[in-house]
């Protein structure tokens, strides 16, 4: 039984080493280019590059395939966000949910197309179209002798032409490429620029929301130099402490604390601040508490203790 497995994977390589001659195949996108053996005549070489052209032709059709069905992939992203961006507006979703989702999905669309698009697709195209001429071109030059047999010295030129078409197409393509990654690359960094912009604008159109169904529980005096001012509203703990300046009469207070107590459907800030010293007897000020984009939240700076 192992004998009879031997002999027959014997005869299985023995078969394809026959058909393969000495040529070499790749079975990546891009065929190498066959290599030779040393006997070869001028008609043998031609026809195994003629051979291995055709798989380079159609690795680029099958490439250029790709790319447009990755243009199919990045609008079909994009009308499925517009359709699912519809159906929360008609269902009356939070305005910032669906801002969320147009980041989302118009940012895939245009990670897609970016990354593969119909350019490509038309690079790919055009080099095919290059080696188709050059097939045809080096056909065109092979002679026959009166016995029938190709011509070698036809075979040589027809093998030549070939080879500068081949050339040609890689080396086009290779340039279209680079071309084509650097407007990629240009157009990502816009697009991203585009991301950044757009998340700031939903930041700031979310601590709006967030603000506005908040309000001022309480500004007391902790000491004869520092107040408390607590906040309670939904949503609070979303909103980073930078983005918090408290004003009392219009002057910025310096914020010496800052907590956050998540609560059943409330959070409650607490912000410790040192109000701009005030001369004369003590009176009541305004206070104001700024959330960043935000109309201020106002409230009143109690008398403070005798200086």
């Amino acid at each position: 039984m192992i004998k009879t497995t031997i002999v027959k994977l014997l005869i299985v390589l023995v078969a394809v080493a026959g058909l393969s001659g000495c040529t070499a195949a790749n079975m990546g996108i891009r065929p190498d280019p066959p290599i030779f053996c040393e006997d070869a005549t001028a008609c043998d070489r031609y026809r195994d590059f003629y051979n291995a052209t055709l798989e380079l032709r159609e690795s680029y059709h099958a490439r250029a395939s790709q790319n447009r069905w990755w243009v199919y992939v990045a609008g079909a992203l994009a009308l499925g966000t517009a359709a699912a961006t519809g159906g929360l507006g008609a269902v009356g979703a939070a305005g910032t949910s669906i801002a969320l989702l147009s980041i989302s999905g118009g940012f895939s669309s245009g990670f897609f197309a970016v990354l593969n698009n119909d350019q490509l697709a038309r690079i790919y195209t055009e080099s095919a179209n290059v080696l188709t001429d050059g097939l045809k071109d080096s056909a065109a030059l092979l002679a026959y002798d009166t016995k029938g047999e190709l011509k070698r010295d036809s075979c040589a030129e027809a093998l030549a032409t070939l080879e500068i078409s081949r050339a040609k197409a890689q080396n086009d393509l290779e340039s279209s490429r680079s071309d084509a990654a650097a407007a990629a690359r240009i157009e990502a960094a816009a697009q991203v620029r585009q991301l950044n912009e757009l998340v700031k604008t939903v930041q700031a159109e979310s601590v709006k929301a967030i603000v506005k169904n908040a309000t001022i529980s309480g500004v007391t005096w902790s000491t004869k130099d520092k107040a408390t001012v607590t906040i309670k509203g939904p949503g609070l703990g979303q909103i980073p402490d930078v983005d918090v300046v408290v004003k009392v009469a219009g002057v910025a207070a310096t914020i010496t604390h800052f907590s956050k107590t998540p609560g059943e459907g409330t959070t409650t800030v607490v912000i410790d601040f040192t109000p701009p010293e005030q001369t004369g007897e003590p009176t009541e000020r305004a206070l104001t508490v700024v959330f960043d984009g935000a109309d201020p939240l106002t409230s009143k700076l109690p008398k403070g203790p005798s200086t």
